[in-house]
C-alpha cells in the first residue's frame, strides 16, 4: 500500500492505494480510501499523513522535490577525456585485459590513472 496524491479540479486529494496484478498478470493500482484534501490546511489529514509516513519509516513529504542543476563545467572535462579515450581506441583494452582469474577491472583503473 502507498499514499497517492490525486489532482482533480484544482484540488489535491490524498488517497490510500494498493498495487496488485489482475487476472492477466498486468500491474494495476486500486484506491482503498480517500484520506482527504491536502491542498487546504486540515489538521486531521496532516496528522493521518504524518502517522503513515512515521509508520513506514519514510521521510516523504507532500511538497514536490526541488530540482538542482550542476554546472556543466564540472562535467565537461570528464566528457571530453572519455570521448578522447574512446576515439583513440583505448576502450578496446577491456578485451585485452579480460580474464577470469582477475577480479580487478584493469581498463577502468588505467582510465582513472590517465584522467588524473
Amino acid at each position: 500500500m502507498f499514499v497517492k496524491l490525486n489532482r482533480s479540479g484544482g484540488r489535491v486529494y490524498a488517497q490510500l492505494a494498493e498495487a496488485f496484478r489482475d487476472d492477466a498478470g498486468n500491474p494495476r493500482n486500486r484506491v482503498i480510501a480517500t484520506l482527504g484534501r491536502v491542498d487546504k490546511d486540515d489538521p486531521n489529514i496532516n496528522s493521518v499523513l504524518a502517522g503513515l509516513t512515521r509508520a513506514t519509516g519514510s521521510s516523504a513529504s507532500l511538497q514536490p522535490p526541488s530540482v538542482e542543476f550542476d554546472s556543466s563545467r564540472d562535467f565537461g572535462d570528464l566528457w571530453a577525456l572519455q570521448a578522447l579515450w574512446e576515439q583513440i581506441g583505448f576502450d578496446e583494452l577491456r578485451r585485452v585485459f579480460r580474464s577470469r582469474r582477475r577480479s580487478v577491472e584493469t581498463e577502468q583503473l588505467l582510465r582513472v590513472m590517465v584522467f588524473s
